[in-house]
């Protein structure tokens, strides 16, 4: 009896160490399989990761190839900008050219003795430092009247100092202009150069007085509507419509025909913000004026 018992407890405990070595051998199949599992989506984010890093490489090269191309649009745009520079500069140039060789023209016809010792040099374009002196690059009627006393005195102080070689039989005065033939009086033309003097100093004198009024600060902060308010004062028409056109013609991405120009006269353009009173200034300063008449 004691021996069956016994069998029977070792069975027993026999089936229990089966139970047990199944339920590892089944832990440890799971386990591999997890195993497997985790390595292949290890492998998997290894290749997504490879996959990344490509794409990363191939992005920082577009990324270097367009920081080349935009340095090189840089090169280009500069260049393209001191061409259109050079380009409205002799712009300006033959345009200021043109204008001078119409006063020319339309100026009257002068004796060729005096023409060149009374006409003088051709207008310089201005400068700060000696705005309103420019104007005596030319003489004025009164200087050109004195010039012609100048030289009738020297004239008569030689018959005075020479008499014998300015002196004349009568027989000889009488015939010596026989063989010419006698001309009516020629008129005279009236100058035209006194009144387009005065607008050009007042309108001269009129930029003297913006200007200082710039300079004293009293402008405030907003430049656009002091250059504004300085072309809505020129009292000229012919002045303002010339500076206008000058500005267009200089500063083209600043300065443009406005939507709603007056109906009479005053401003006919719209300005940017990046205007600047010196750009103004310095078109004034190296523009030559016009010279109107009525």
């Amino acid at each position: 009896m004691s021996e069956t018992i016994t069998k029977f407890l070792q069975l027993a405990q026999e089936r229990a160490l089966d139970d047990k070595i199944i339920s590892l051998q089944e832990t440890i199949a799971s386990l591999h399989d997890r195993t497997n599992k985790a390595e292949a989506r290890i492998s998997q984010v290894e290749a997504d990761k490879t996959q990344l890093q490509n794409r990363i490489d191939e992005a920082e090269a577009l990324i270097s190839q367009a920081k080349a191309d935009n340095t090189k649009l840089q090169d280009e745009i500069v260049e393209l900008r001191a061409q259109l520079s050079h380009t409205v500069e002799s712009f300006m140039k033959a345009a200021s050219r043109a204008r001078y060789e119409e006063e020319q023209l339309r100026r009257p016809h002068e004796p060729q003795r005096n023409a060149t010792q009374l006409r003088g040099p051709p207008r310089q374009p201005l400068n700060d430092e000696s705005f309103e002196d420019t104007d005596d690059q030319q003489l004025l009627p009164q200087q050109e009247i004195e010039v012609m006393a100048s030289q009738k005195a020297d004239n008569l102080r030689g018959c005075e100092e020479n008499p014998r070689k300015h002196r004349m039989k009568r027989s000889d005065r009488t015939h010596a202009h026989d063989d010419e033939v006698p001309r009516r009086g020629e008129k005279k033309q009236p100058h035209v150069g006194d009144r387009s003097t005065d607008r050009r100093k007042e309108f001269v004198a009129y930029y003297h007085s913006m200007r200082r009024e710039y300079d004293e600060g009293k402008h405030g902060k907003n430049q656009r509507a002091f250059i504004c308010r300085f072309i809505d004062g020129i009292g000229d028409p012919d002045f303002s419509h010339w500076l206008q056109e000058c500005l267009k013609a200089q500063y083209p991405d600043k300065v443009h025909d406005a939507k709603r120009p007056p109906k009479a006269g005053g401003r006919t353009v719209a300005l940017s913000r990046d205007l600047t009173w010196e750009e103004v200034k310095t078109l004034i300063k190296y523009t030559p004026h016009p010279s109107f008449t009525d």
